[in-house]
């Protein structure tokens, strides 16, 4: 296959097998085809794998990869295409990822949390760079994913100026203090309708029976990947996220981006914002039944669309 001309040495499938692996298993979410091949090409450039010189280098080059990665793909035991047609359309996954570890996209809104919680004003251009520097390579931040971080978590500060400051409602006591009424609030309605319940990592309601009916995972932002990975009792209980208003577009931001996301949250688990289980908190007549019929009554996609928040 594919060998360095001074220096013999065979990359064989398996070795390819294992850079597309390793890459998948660091970005922890679906990787398009063309990423996937300018990375091995890069893993190979930097192991001097790949032909020094060549007769038609770009076309026989361009024309052997694709093929070697038409192979490794095409064992779909390991690898997963997330969209109908060729090889080279949509974005591709593990089946079983080889370790769980927090998606890119998840890495970069934590890193501009922390960011902009750190500074009283924030300008974009010297964010991006620093984040850059954190997220080299293969790994640099979509300037879209930031630019929706931002107007999830903080405000313009200056018109026509991509300039921030952290909104007054994120700042770290005061959602604490919004999880810890969210959880009274599941407390008080789960025993308004006579049921169980059991707080751990997450909150979970029980029936007469001891079956467990939902499990509430409560966060202030959109970081998903660990409430997926931790989430239990699968088949028997109906889970559900329980986030702020303001991290509805953001959400959807990172649903498009990830169709994995997407796919999961879409056929598993519900999305509710704080101000709807207030809501419903206040309901005196509150049965199952009901409860079951107005969980969904408030999803991200109902977030109407604002104007930029400026000071």
């Amino acid at each position: 296959m594919w060998q360095k001309n001074l220096s013999p040495a065979q990359t064989s499938e398996q070795q390819l097998h294992s850079i597309v692996s390793a890459f998948l298993t660091h970005k922890a979410e679906p990787v398009s085809f063309n990423d996937i091949f300018a990375y091995t090409i890069t893993s190979l450039s930097d192991a001097m794998a790949l032909p020094l010189q060549a007769e038609n280098e770009d076309s026989d080059l361009y024309n052997t990869v694709i093929r070697d990665l038409q192979s490794v793909l095409a064992d779909r035991t390991v690898f997963r295409q997330l969209s109908k047609g060729g090889i080279t359309s949509g974005k591709w996954t593990l089946v079983h990822p080889i370790k769980q570890e927090l998606s890119n996209d998840d890495r970069i809104e934590l890193e501009i949390i922390q960011l902009i919680q750190r500074q009283p004003e924030l300008k974009f251009q010297n964010m991006y760079a620093e984040l850059c520097q954190m997220f080299p390579g293969f790994l640099t931040p979509d300037k879209e994913l930031c630019i929706a971080c931002l107007n999830s978590y903080a405000r313009r500060t200056r018109l026509g100026r991509l300039t921030y400051m952290l909104d007054a409602d994120e700042h770290p006591q005061k959602r604490e203090g919004e999880m810890q009424e969210i959880r009274s609030l599941l407390h008080q309605i789960g025993k308004k309708l006579g049921l169980e319940i059991e707080q751990k990592d997450s909150l979970t309601w029980y029936d007469q029976q001891g079956q467990p009916l939902y499990q509430f995972f409560i966060t202030s932002n959109a970081v998903f990947t660990p409430l997926l990975m931790n989430r239990i009792q699968k088949e028997a209980c109906t889970p559900v996220i329980i986030f702020p208003a303001s991290r509805s577009r953001l959400i959807l931001e990172k649903q498009k981006r990830n169709p994995l996301l997407e796919e999961t949250l879409r056929k598993d688990w519900h999305l509710v914002k704080y101000r709807h289980i207030r809501k419903m908190g206040e309901q005196d007549l509150l049965t199952i039944q009901a409860w079951q019929d107005m969980l969904d009554a408030d999803p991200p996609l109902w977030e109407p669309a604002t104007q930029l928040k400026f000071l």
